[in-house]
């Protein structure tokens, strides 16, 4: 890619920005290093104030969260003090994470500000918010005023077509572009099925992981490790038989030791709360086939059934059980290593979102 000597502006609002750990902001920082030969800053939210330069040269400013409501942080800095974001008025494009309520708000209060300055506004849509009435309520409010933005991103072509709200918005202002995580895909070479699993993600109820612990409770011939922390986890370890592996929080060096010692990921979600699921392009990273759950998602764009991995229905324990005992035929085993394994190098590396992210600039 051929870049202009002259540096283009960008910024990003997010929820949070590493070192903070989820799929949202391993997203934020992918675009980040996308324009690493642009001037980037990010706008994001944690416990203080903060200011520090990321992995790829971008200047993060973290704001007080002040309160944390429905998943959605609050500053009221922000609502005090807008000169902080309206300053990014003179930058040339600015992301915006979305789902995120509060900043949602206040770039329709300010939006015409910037669409005189002529930034370009750019929504990456994560999900549909799913959470009740007040969901339903910000859903609506998003779609009577989702004009401010001038195009949205989205994960896979299931999210585009399946979405509540994109639905309403016009067609040709909807971009697919796949999200990558970085780092060298390996192929690990692996004969046979070794009943090795593995889950990764919040202890939180619409991941699923209690019905996968319950499922492998009453099969102790399979080896199941779970890492992640939330407010299910001490529920979830009392009820674990011996089979079970909880390893709470952990490092990026212990998560890819785990990652590469095991046979296949589960992503066992119940609700379209799971739109995509960044772990499962790191398992295709390294040749590791998944098992999920039929959400209608980004999530069965990347497993694709008898391709990249195996699907089954939420919460049918035959349909999960159905899809380990296929993996113990050889042929199914290496098939899917193969398969999801070429669908990363095909679609998902980190280059080709890049191409699709960045316009094309001759000297």
């Amino acid at each position: 890619m051929t870049l202009n000597a002259t540096k283009k502006k960008i910024a990003q609002i997010s929820k949070f920005y590493p070192p903070y750990k989820g799929g949202i902001e391993l997203v934020a920082q992918m675009i980040s290093r996308a324009h690493e030969n642009d001037h980037v800053e990010i706008v994001s939210f944690g416990e203080k104030d903060n200011e520090y330069i990321g992995d790829f040269g971008e200047v993060v400013h973290q704001k007080k969260m002040d309160y944390f409501i429905m998943s959605t942080p609050i500053s009221l800095d922000l609502i005090f003090h807008p000169e902080d974001l309206l300053r990014l008025k003179s930058f040339d494009k600015i992301y915006i994470h979305i789902q995120n309520p509060f900043i949602h708000v206040w770039l329709f209060v300010f939006y015409w500000l910037f669409r005189e300055s002529g930034v370009k506004l750019v929504c990456v849509y994560h999900s549909d918010i799913v959470k009740g009435v007040i969901g339903h309520i910000f859903d609506t409010f998003f779609i009577m005023t989702s004009f401010i933005y001038d195009e949205f991103i989205v994960s896979s072509p299931k999210i585009k077509k399946h979405s509540n709200i994109l639905k309403h918005i016009d067609n040709g202002l909807i971009k697919v572009n796949p999200f990558p995580v970085y780092g060298e895909e390996r192929f690990i070479h692996k004969d046979s099925f070794r009943k090795k699993l593995l889950a990764i993600g919040r202890m939180v109820p619409y991941k699923g992981f209690a019905f996968l612990v319950d499922v492998i409770n009453k099969y102790p011939e399979y080896d199941l490790h779970l890492i992640g922390s939330g407010p299910l986890l001490d529920e979830l370890k009392k009820k674990a038989a011996h089979n079970v592996t909880f390893h709470g929080r952990v490092s990026e060096e212990l998560k890819e030791e785990l990652l590469e010692n095991t046979d296949v990921l589960i992503v066992p979600s119940l609700t379209k709360a799971e739109a995509y699921g960044m772990i499962s392009v790191e398992a295709f990273q390294k040749s590791i086939p998944v098992i999920a759950s039929n959400i209608n998602t980004g999530v069965t764009y990347l497993v694709q059934n008898m391709k990249t991995g195996l699907v089954f229905e939420p919460l049918d324990e035959r349909g999960l059980i159905k899809c380990l005992k296929a993996l113990e035929d050889e042929k199914t085993f290496k098939g899917l290593k193969e398969g999801c394994f070429n669908f990363y190098k095909n679609t998902l590396i980190f280059e080709k979102f890049q191409e699709r992210l960045v316009e094309e600039r001759s000297l």
